[in-house]
């Protein structure tokens, strides 16, 4: 029997909360300079110098987001919790 319907399974983004829509840009030109560095030198030092970037955004905005969970601990362990 076939159906008229068909059912699409969204998977569960895998992204930390804490991700800005830089971070996904950022990490997305990475993937792009990833795939483009055997094409010559110049895409090599484009990827480490893009890979600096995302690893120091990342850094940057976790530890945003773990100083405003912490400052609420008092208040609220549940989002601490769910960090951890």
């Amino acid at each position: 029997m076939n159906s008229l319907f068909h059912v699409k399974y969204l998977e569960k983004n895998s992204d930390p909360e804490y991700y800005s829509k830089e971070i996904k840009r950022l990490k997305s030109k990475v993937r792009k300079a990833y795939n483009r560095r055997k094409l010559g030198v110049h895409y090599v030092e484009e990827l480490k110098q893009l890979s600096k970037q995302l690893l120091a955004a990342k850094k940057s905005a976790q530890e945003a987001f773990l100083k405003s969970v912490l400052s609420k601990e008092g208040k609220c362990w549940s989002e601490f919790y769910k960090y951890v």
